[in-house]
């Protein structure tokens, strides 16, 4: 398909099609908004992130692979846990980087924030409009965390983009975008989670502040996320110039260690002897333990 440049859209021709798909909504039939799914459209990734420095997930999906212990068999990495065989790999985390969306005209989501924080969608059917926000000030994110998806922004905050058939939205890592994609005439989507390298610290960050609050995301901790960062950690203390850039090595690391060590006192838990899900942070965010919940470390509850 032809990937034509984007254009400035009438918000008349917008609202046109918006109210001719009104006509087709009902109370009794909600439309469907179906997100991951898998192996609609298999098409390349656009060229602008095939760089190696957009590469980061694949390859840390990749290293978090090689770490899965003698226990483990020999064969392809299972994105399904269904499939998942004893012993078998599995690392889900790998399975971010790419998926399909579907929804029918009428379909809206609430404001959120994508919990990996890093997202490019391209379109090839229908009509979808994208509000964003982006650099939300101390009170902005304050009033977003209380309303969670039910947050609305004050008038004019909100940048309105429409996506046409071959247009690609990019929501760059390490910048927070508010958004609440309007699905104005049924739309078939592909898209991908992604990081960059040089924005490593600020896409941590930003993840945090998701953990901390969860409601601001649609999306659960990625499984295996704690051996992820190991194997993140592990590279850059082997790589630290590769992610730091200009920036001082030593400081990068000092900087990288801190925001790491608020992760894991966030994406954890200090049940003991064992979890009650009740009161476990781990079970109420359906991620499950990992090695980060140091107090019981052999329970079966871990990831």
């Amino acid at each position: 398909m032809d990937q034509p440049s984007a254009r400035a859209i009438p918000t008349a021709e917008v609202l046109q099609r918006l109210e001719k798909a009104k006509k087709h909504l009902s109370n009794d039939s909600l439309p469907y908004n179906l997100l991951n799914l898998r192996d609609v459209v298999e098409k390349p990734i656009p060229d602008i992130l095939e760089r190696r420095r957009f590469q980061l997930i694949p390859s840390l999906s990749d290293r978090a692979l090689s770490k899965t212990g003698p226990d483990s068999v020999a064969g392809k990495p299972h994105t399904d846990p269904i499939k998942n065989a004893a012993g078998e790999p599995y690392i889900d985390f790998y399975s971010c980087r790419s998926f399909n969306l579907y929804a029918q005209r009428g379909a809206v989501s609430g404001c959120h924030i994508d919990w990996l924080n890093g997202t490019w969608a391209r379109l090839w059917t229908g009509l979808k409009a994208w509000p964003v926000m982006t650099n939300l000030t101390e009170q902005e994110m304050e009033d977003y965390k209380k309303f969670e998806s039910l947050y609305l922004p004050k008038k004019g905050r909100l940048e309105m983009i429409v996506l046409e058939p071959g247009d690609t939205l990019i929501m760059p890592p390490g910048t927070m975008v508010v958004h609440a994609p309007i699905t104005i005439e049924d739309a078939l989507m592909d898209g991908g989670m992604f990081w960059d390298d040089q924005q490593i610290l600020s896409i941590l960050r930003n993840i945090h502040t998701v953990a901390n609050h969860p409601g601001l995301s649609n999306e659960l901790v990625a499984r295996q996320f704690a051996g992820v960062m190991d194997s993140l950690e592990r590279w850059v203390d082997s790589d630290a110039k590769r992610f730091a850039g200009t920036r001082d090595e030593k400081e990068f690391k000092a900087e990288f260690q801190e925001i790491l060590a608020d992760l894991k006192s966030v994406i954890s838990c200090e049940c003991a002897p064992y979890c009650k899900p009740a009161k476990c942070p781990c079970f109420q965010s359906r991620s499950g333990c990992s090695h980060w919940c140091a107090s019981h470390k052999s329970r079966t509850c871990q990831q």
